[in-house]
């Protein structure tokens, strides 16, 4: 009996070491943030939603509090923003959705950057995009566009 005990036992700890505990998501990597919010991002853009006045709960998930005050302050100003902050573009191509490459990452401390390029059929974007750790999770905090 006692084996048995003992193999139940190392078991049971090595599936809750492998299993996330219920009603903690796993944390995600900064490409795995990147790549989420573009996919959410572009996903709400081809459906003629509008992130910023509809989804701004979900927006918080993936976008520092400071990047989205710098926005808020900018759609202020007489000139406004001229260009949708996370693409750096008036315009996008519909499979930039599903096309999201990331490379170039790199990550010190609890700040982290990354090129991002946006594939599309007649349309690509690249991107540097800096991610910050707020609240025990990446996220976006400057998007700049590569010309």
């Amino acid at each position: 009996m006692k084996p048995f005990l003992s193999r139940l036992t190392l078991a049971v700890a090595i599936a809750a070491s492998i299993c996330p505990l219920p009603g903690r998501a796993a944390e995600k990597t900064p490409e795995e943030t990147i790549r989420s919010f573009y996919h959410w991002y572009m996903s709400a853009l081809v459906a003629h939603d509008s992130p910023f006045q509809t989804k701004r709960s979900e927006m918080n998930k993936f976008v520092t509090e400071r990047f989205l005050k710098e926005i808020d302050q900018t759609s202020k100003e007489a000139n406004g923003l001229g260009a949708d902050p996370f693409i750096q573009a008036q315009d996008f191509d519909d499979a930039w959705k599903s096309n999201i490459v990331v490379s170039n990452l790199k990550t010190t401390g609890s700040t982290a950057t990354a090129k991002v390029e946006l594939k599309g059929k007649d349309l690509s974007r690249k991107l540097n995009v800096s991610l910050a750790r707020e609240q025990g999770s990446w996220k976006l905090d400057q998007v700049t566009a590569i010309d």
